[in-house]
């Protein structure tokens, strides 16, 4: 009785190993299927965040060539009051891009904005502002 029982093993021994190459031959694509998954999806993450980094810069630009328009306007340049108010008022709706205009003086007081401001304000202390009274060039806030 013994002799069938060592037939059994034998032939289940084969059968293993006749399959255990292809389960090898699976779990190597398995990895390499990851593995390729991976390096896509990195590239992919790469092209997108080049994308996104170029949609930034071109709406940068954007504001840059807006606000040096805006800059070189004489009634946003003259001291507070009415027109400069009147004067964002009106070209806001032509910008759908931005929530809002304002013009802060050199002591960082703003002076006027559209929408206007509910209380006076001192953008003094914001990082963009020191950036630019430091170097007299465009300056990016958060």
């Amino acid at each position: 009785m013994s002799r069938p029982s060592s037939l059994r093993a034998r032939l289940i021994l084969l059968v293993l190993l006749a399959v255990l190459p292809a389960f090898g031959l699976l779990a190597y694509s398995g990895t390499q299927e990851r593995r390729r998954a991976a390096a896509d999806a990195r590239a992919e993450a790469e092209r997108l965040t080049g994308l996104v980094a170029g949609s930034e810069d071109q709406l940068i630009a954007g504001a840059r060539d807006v606000l040096t328009a805006l800059a070189a306007t004489p009634e946003l340049r003259a001291p507070p009051g009415g027109s400069c108010d009147a004067l964002l008022q009106r070209l806001l709706p032509r910008y759908p891009q931005y929530a809002s205009f304002g013009v802060i003086g050199s002591d960082g007081n703003l002076a006027c904005s559209a929408p206007p401001a509910a209380a006076p304000m001192n953008l003094a202390d914001r990082p963009y502002f020191e950036q630019a009274m430091r170097t007299g060039q465009f300056a990016v806030g958060d």
